[in-house]
């Protein structure tokens, strides 16, 4: 069962669209936080409700990114 976004996970969902965040170049907690003025760990909880519409890319340069949508 897909639970409502809240307004803040459709913020940051616009962040990476509008950033262009990609696996290649993705978005870390810390630079979405600045975007919305939010606590980075806070933005990491949200973020984590969305994985199913979030990628995530470990590592030194990791971050999120959007996933393709399935046709």
């Amino acid at each position: 069962m897909l639970e409502e976004k809240t307004d803040l996970q459709e913020e940051i969902l616009k962040a990476l669209l509008q950033k262009n965040a990609t696996y290649a170049h993705p978005l870390n907690s810390e630079k979405i936080s600045q975007i919305l003025n939010i606590n980075s760990s806070y933005a990491r909880f949200q973020i984590g409700r969305l994985r199913e519409y979030i990628g995530v890319r470990r590592g030194k340069h990791g971050g999120y990114y959007l996933k393709e949508r399935k046709r």
